[in-house]
């Protein structure tokens, strides 16, 4: 028995920059255009007023300890067992690594407006805005120039932190002019705790290795992993993304405003559509007094905004939220052959399960039954946990070396032509093979506001396989690529919608799977490289000639990708669904090489 303990310790503090020159999204500041919560908030000490007075708002995670333990157990001389376990952590999210590595959440309130003098394009005099040359020629032209920007430019200052700048991006209300005031995108928002957590992995494995010669030994193994606090792009958690709650599209979706065709969530939020809301939702009022003011102007303030947890934005950014957990469970088989008659080789296969909700979500929020496709209710982000996009089922390696029976020691080793044109050649060859990737189907043809990702439903009415014209890329030349569907789009549709009477309606939330809907995966691939070598003694020991062909791809084998994945509902547009390309295949690659190499060793 051999047993192997460690622990190691991770510090990963998070994301500070050297001067404090980043901003963020405050949720409990209450903004000064507005006076609800939600205002921009400086890093730094720049005073309690205008910023944290701290270098960031996120809260440094000390507990990342991460133990291994490893053994290795000989149950006889031909049978070892093994496993392992180990806790690891990664880099991303607030603590470096991805999104908002180089710049934090925001530079809003640090930016300034660099206005060079105009270029000209056309004409005789025709030339860039300013010149960097000091040479005799540009001295005698009249053009000589040591200064960014050109003679007499100045560079703007940077601006300076200050209490106007809090409520930056903010709109949706009447500003002193008396006119509509337009919203702008938030700062992003650095989640105190989650930006502090880097990405952890629990790695496990057990496995049994067996000598069946004694060349040869074969390995099967289980391997796992569990990970947490992913990264999942900015629309995993639904309040802070600046979604509307699904809750609200249940309540509100079937009610259309005052004018009669338009619905209530897309209507702006003036006082005629705020007293229909209040029939199905008492006692909702608008966020701010000026917001039903503003929506008699702008239909900007729509009802869907203002019941969103910031009205007062455009939207919001989770920059930092990173919330995503996979899980990946393996058999993995090994078998390897030593030297035995000219021959080794080794044979990897991999059966795998890759599952996780790392990707688009299509509500960051609970969904109630009302709000779904499928009348079925779900808690945040368990209509998206899937298989991982990058899940590859099956895997399979193949590589190994001959060397041919012919010449000394061999076949035909007493004959000099058979050991001067058969002998010393080795050939080799490697072959993979992987099993595609899960096809994860989109929509666009949702109409509720302020949702996450559009997905479709699966088509009730549909029968028999979602894939028609064969297997992906058959018949496809350089002349029809992108034209030939491989998925039928009449397997999916647009999500059930609330009833209107006929009107223009509210989609409810799409059921199909986020990947891998009716068993769409991405094209399989394999791929066989060989080459065949001979070494040619030219003195006894040193000095050799090694002549060699290798082929890559000996099958030319083509390789399909790219396949549209954006569904567009044909019964609604045909001219849309067809430009969507919907199931086409967007590319093709892979041709046979050969390469022929010669050289001398010395």
């Amino acid at each position: 028995m051999t047993l192997n303990l460690g622990l190691r310790y991770d510090y990963f503090p998070p994301y500070h920059e050297v001067l404090d020159r980043w901003s963020y999204l405050d949720a409990n500041a209450i903004n000064p255009a507005t006076g609800t919560p939600g205002a921009l908030r400086f890093a730094g000490n720049r005073g309690a007023d205008i910023s944290c007075q701290c270098r960031t708002p996120v809260h440094t995670y000390m507990k990342n300890w991460g133990p291994r333990i490893g053994f290795a157990y000989s149950v006889n001389d031909k049978t070892v067992v093994r496993g392992g376990f180990a806790i690891v952590y990664s880099r991303a999210g607030g603590v470096g690594g991805r999104v908002g590595a180089g710049t934090g959440t925001s530079q809003a309130g640090f930016t300034a407006n660099l206005v060079l003098p105009s270029a000209q394009t056309t004409g005789v005099t025709a030339g860039p805005s300013y010149y960097l040359n000091n040479s005799s020629a540009f001295q005698a032209a009249g053009l000589a120039n040591t200064a960014f920007g050109g003679p007499g430019f100045v560079l703007p200052q940077p601006v300076s932190p200050s209490a106007t700048a809090l409520s930056t991006a903010a709109g949706n209300y009447i500003n002193s002019s008396g006119a509509y005031q337009s919203p702008g995108s938030a700062p992003g928002y650095a989640d105190p705790y989650l930006s502090g957590r880097a990405p952890e992995v629990n790695f496990y494995n057990f496995g049994v290795q067996r000598a069946l010669t004694k060349d040869l030994t074969i390995m099967v193994n289980y391997s796992g992993s569990q990970a947490h606090f992913l990264s999942t792009g900015s629309n995993a958690r639904g309040y802070w993304a600046g979604q509307l709650n699904p809750a609200y599209v249940a309540a509100l979706g079937s009610l259309l405003a005052s004018d009669g065709s338009t619905p209530l969530l897309n209507a702006a939020a003036t006082t005629a559509n705020l007293a229909i809301a209040r029939q199905a939702l008492p006692g909702l009022n608008a966020p701010y007094a000026s917001y039903t003011a503003a929506a008699a102007k702008n239909s900007g303030a729509s009802i869907a905004r203002m019941l969103t947890a910031f009205p007062q934005y455009s939207g919001t950014t989770d920059t930092w939220g990173n919330v995503g957990n996979t899980s990946y469970n393996s058999l993995q088989i090994s078998l390897n052959q030593r030297a035995w008659k000219g021959l080794t080789y080794t044979m990897n296969y991999t059966y795998s399960r890759n599952l996780g909700d790392d990707n688009t979500f299509r509500s960051g929020f609970d969904i109630p039954a009302e709000a779904s496709s499928t009348g079925i209710a779900s808690h945040q982000g368990r209509a998206d946990r899937g298989y991982t996009t990058v899940a590859v089922p099956q895997a399979l390696s193949l590589y190994g070396v001959y060397e041919l029976p012919f010449g000394k020691g061999g076949i035909g080793g007493d004959h000099f032509l058979v050991r001067a044109l058969a002998g010393g050649w080795q050939f080799s060859s490697i072959f993979t093979y992987g099993s595609g990737t899960p096809l994860a189907v989109t929509a666009t043809s949702c109409t509720a506001s302020l949702q996450g990702q559009c997905m479709p439903d699966l088509n009730p009415n549909f029968n028999g396989s979602a894939r028609i014209n064969g297997k992906f890329g058959k018949g496809i030349t350089a002349k029809n690529l992108g034209a030939v569907q491989f998925i039928d789009p009449h397997a999916f549709s647009t999500p059930n919608a609330y009833p209107t009477a006929g009107k223009t309606a509210i989609t409810k939330i799409g059921n199909a799977p986020r990947t891998r809907p009716l068993n769409l995966w991405n094209p399989s691939n394999y791929n066989a490289d060989a080459s065949l070598r001979r070494t040619f003694n030219i003195t006894p020991e040193r000095v050799k000639f090694i002549f060699e062909v290798d082929c890559l791809n000996v099958t030319n084998k083509v390789r399909f990708g790219g396949i549209s994945q954006a569904w567009a509902d044909p019964t609604i547009s045909t001219s849309a669904a067809a430009a969507s390309q919907f199931g086409t295949v967007g590319s093709a690659s892979g041709n046979r090489d050969f390469q022929f190499a010669a050289r001398v060793n010395f």
